[in-house]
């Protein structure tokens, strides 16, 4: 449990100040309330009198409280009151803080209170999980909220997992870029300083401004035609690059014969995309040959975006 100061008064208007150990700051202060004093505060006890670090360690992960959840829900769709449940749970709960909170929350629902008010008095749970609970509870269907909210959690520890696996690549990458980066201007700039040639401080100076100067011209390969997998890492990039001053030219760079997306409203979504962000898409192809709209049906929308390069062919062979 956590560590709070509580400043208190009593029927006789003394005032005291003492720390009092609890699972969260409501819980403390409603203590007092019962026993009669009038709380003024209550402040968790920590490295900081503000309370921003805490030393009690009460966070739960969301990936152990989505487990829980499962838990629980499977308990009461097989009849078991709730208490029963919780029972069950708190014996096979390893992480001590988890099961300390879900302690005091049977303490509570024994004790009469709803089963979203005692979540809620901890202190440390989400609100819209509290929330969830309290629309079951006045709606007599428990079950089907929390079912709602477990599915909402999962896809959500999903996204995390898919975003932190997709930055990994971007993140080696531009760690090595940096590193390779600031070896090649260290031995640039000990080469300059070490050797006295003619010119030396100009083309210091050259090598320098080449390092400040933006790209005239950012082109993309194939996104948002394709590669959507790397939305992740590109959607960023072009926001930057929209967002610089001057703001580079944005191309994308895509072949004139497409492969056939059956997903409805992509086609779409691309040409959202490019309006927002390109100011180019040059189709490596001839409209002789191979128009763009034959396999993107929507190209039409992007005319004024569009330019062909042409085709790239040998010379002839000669006449027979």
């Amino acid at each position: 449990m956590a560590q709070f100061l509580v400043k208190i008064a009593d029927d006789r208007g003394h005032l005291a100040q003492q720390v009092e150990h609890g699972y969260s700051e409501s819980e403390v202060r409603e203590r007092f309330v019962q026993q009669g004093y009038l709380v003024y505060w209550v402040k968790p006890r920590g490295l900081f009198s503000g309370g921003q670090l805490q030393l009690s360690g009460r966070k739960v992960k969301q990936s152990q409280f989505v487990i829980f959840n499962q838990q629980f829900l499977t308990l009461i769709k097989a009849g078991l009151p709730i208490l029963t449940s919780l029972d069950l749970l708190i014996k096979r709960q390893k992480d001590g803080n988890l099961k300390g909170l879900l302690q005091n929350v049977r303490e509570r629902v024994k004790s009469g209170e709803l089963l979203s008010d005692a979540f809620a008095a901890q202190g440390v749970f989400p609100r819209i999980y509290t929330t969830t609970l309290m629309a079951g509870e006045k709606s007599g269907n428990t079950e089907e909220v929390l079912g709602r909210y477990i599915a909402f959690q999962r896809l959500a520890l999903t996204f995390k997992k898919k975003l932190a696996v997709s930055l990994v690549y971007p993140a080696l990458l531009v760690t090595m870029v940096l590193a390779a980066q600031l070896v090649l201007c260290t031995l640039a700039a000990y080469a300059f300083a070490r050797f006295r040639f003619p010119l030396s401080g100009v083309l210091f100076a050259l090598m320098l401004v080449q390092l400040m100067i933006t790209p005239d011209v950012l082109i993309v390969e194939t996104f948002p035609f394709g590669r959507r997998v790397m939305r992740f890492e590109l959607l960023p990039l072009l926001e930057a690059a929209r967002a610089m001053r001057p703001k580079p030219l944005i191309a994308c760079s895509v072949r004139d014969i497409l492969q056939e997306r059956g997903k409805p409203g992509r086609a779409e979504e691309t040409v959202d995309t490019i309006g927002k962000y390109y100011d180019l898409v040059t189709v490596h192809g001839d409209p002789k040959f191979a128009s763009f709209g034959e396999t993107f049906p929507l190209a039409d929308g992007l005319a004024k975006q569009i330019s062909y390069t042409g085709l790239v062919s040998g010379p002839p062979p000669p006449s027979p």
